[in-house]
């Protein structure tokens, strides 16, 4: 068979994992957004660069206050909206297979199967927990846990590394 697998993976989507793959896309974000800030905390922390040089109290309430507040509370809103979100969408969590061949990725569910071929897919993402390929809109996250073995997963990694490079 010409699309016989080469390596097989079986699981189901935790929430862990979920937060994972989110922080994984999301980290060039961060990176756009957290540069700027530390050029700004550096301006600031050297207090020349704005009024009152860093000795007016209300200047520095005004400065400071919006970034002590405003940056956890970032962080507690983005998590609790995607703890929320994983909660109310169903299909993250359902049970998945899926196969690794030359022609692309196999993937099945309950409710659909398909075969993404590798030309569909254009980069991949991952850390020693979690693998996110992107292709087009969507993207498919497959976590450590759905492989059989360390073997397996060192396989899958690779591969998808090969044929996703330039």
């Amino acid at each position: 068979m010409a699309n016989e697998a080469i390596v097989s993976f079986k699981g189901q989507m935790t929430e862990r994992d979920f937060r994972r793959a989110q922080d994984l896309m999301l980290r060039k974000v961060r990176m756009l957004f957290g540069l700027p800030l530390v050029l700004v905390l550096v301006i600031l922390l050297f207090g020349k660069y704005y009024p009152g040089g860093g000795k007016d109290p209300l200047v520095l309430a005004i400065v400071w206050t919006p970034l002590i507040v405003v940056m956890p509370l970032l962080w507690i809103v983005n998590r609790a909206f995607l703890g929320r979100y994983w909660r109310q969408n169903k299909l993250l969590g359902q049970p998945f297979a899926g196969a690794v061949s030359e022609q692309g990725i196999e993937w099945t569910t309950e409710n659909s199967h398909s075969t993404l071929p590798w030309t569909g897919m254009r980069k991949m993402l991952n850390d020693d927990a979690i693998v996110v390929i992107g292709g087009g809109s969507q993207s498919f996250w497959i976590p450590r846990s759905a492989f059989a073995s360390d073997a397996d997963w060192s396989k899958f990694r690779t591969l998808v590394k090969e044929r996703l490079s330039p």
